[in-house]
């Protein structure tokens, strides 16, 4: 049945109606947004903000409830309804989970592990958010390129991000998934699934193979950390059109020249400041070179940090919402407009989350 949600003031993409009222049809999708009470709608009181659900780009929340410390692997059927839960109460209503294949003995990095915690968001039963996968990968030996083909082909990934590695803009210092310092790799021969022998190959025919799988599985291809223009300059001509946590102003300056969009932690906006002494979110949008706000490792950081922006309500709201969504090739949702998916989340003043729709449904 049609449901309709009024609010102090919604924020529907270049304006923001106060009151407003948003009217969802049957089939979960936005009929309507009116700048005025409606009888008969669900009244979220006159000092909530109604905003269209976060799409995060990148949340590395999921490999922390697997695996809460250390050796503490947790059954993953438990620890993805627990994300799932979690991520609609910070008001997240499309997740891609960064999950990362760097060969890592420890941890949930290696491909069994990537392969069966994807399996287990993908399969969720009755989940609260859209779930996707963010899929990195450290591009120093030809084992993790044939794992990311063999995922890009099963479907249900969503981004392709590259670590490159030494010498094309591996961090340098320990950054937001855990990883340190390292030099390549001595080469090696690797197996596919079928048991066929994979030859070594350069790390430069490994980036084009990453990006070959991309464009035929037609998900967007992201990088990681690009540490300079040059960097930027050589991710463009492979096709990339994300740049992950650009190290320095001077690169993010040239993300936006060569397609790419700037993705920045909330979490580093918030704290103003990173912990690896790169490139913070608010020194990126001081610069004018942020695009894209993600939840890197904490999703209830998402609304406090757009309301924390001082940009104009809906430019704030756009870094988690539809410029992601326009990021990931996501057409159908992202703002509060006839037409798109009824994705909506009430807001405290503060950014707390006191409502998650998804689709129409009540899910927070």
């Amino acid at each position: 049945m049609t449901t309709m949600w009024t609010a102090g003031a919604a924020v529907a993409q270049d304006r923001v109606v106060s009151p407003g009222t948003v009217i969802v049809d049957d089939d979960g999708v936005i009929e309507a947004v009116v700048p005025r009470r409606v009888t008969g709608a669900h009244d979220l009181g006159s000092r909530s903000l109604l905003v269209p659900g976060a799409v995060d780009l990148h949340g590395d929340a999921a490999e922390r409830f697997a695996e809460p410390r250390p050796g503490a692997r947790m059954p993953l059927t438990v620890a993805v309804r627990a994300l799932d839960q979690r991520l609609a109460a910070a008001g997240v209503t499309t997740a891609c989970t960064a999950l990362s294949l760097t060969s890592e003995k420890d941890g949930l990095h290696d491909r069994a592990s990537v392969e069966a915690l994807g399996h287990e968001l993908r399969g969720l039963a009755d989940p609260r958010v859209d779930h996707r996968l963010h899929l990195r990968v450290l591009a120093a030996g030809d084992e993790n390129v044939v794992a990311a083909e063999h995922l890009l082909r099963r479907g249900g990934v969503a981004v392709l991000s590259v670590l490159a590695g030494s010498p094309l803009g591996w961090p340098t210092a320990t950054d937001s998934c855990g990883c340190a310092d390292r030099a390549e790799p001595a080469p090696v021969t690797t197996a596919d699934h079928d048991g066929e022998a994979t030859p070594d190959t350069s790390h430069e025919e490994r980036l084009e193979r990453l990006a070959a799988a991309a464009r035929r599985a037609h998900v967007p291809l992201a990088w990681h950390h690009p540490e300079s223009p040059e960097t930027i300059a050589r991710a463009a001509a492979l096709g990339t059109t994300i740049a992950q946590f650009p190290a320095t102003v001077h690169t993010a300056r040239a993300a936006g020249p060569a397609g790419m969009v700037v993705a920045m932690g909330a979490p580093s906006l918030l704290l103003r400041r990173v912990t690896r002494g790169a490139l913070s979110a608010r020194q990126a949008l001081a610069a004018s070179t942020l695009d894209v706000l993600v939840s890197d490792y904490y999703p209830e950081a998402l609304w406090p940090a757009v309301l924390d922006t001082a940009l104009p309500l809906p430019e704030a709201v756009d870094l988690i919402t539809d410029a992601p969504a326009r990021a990931l090739r996501l057409t159908d949702r992202g703002a509060l407009a006839p037409g798109r998916r009824g994705d909506l989340v009430a807001l405290r003043p503060d950014g707390t989350v006191r409502r998650t729709v998804v689709g129409g449904r009540v899910v927070h």
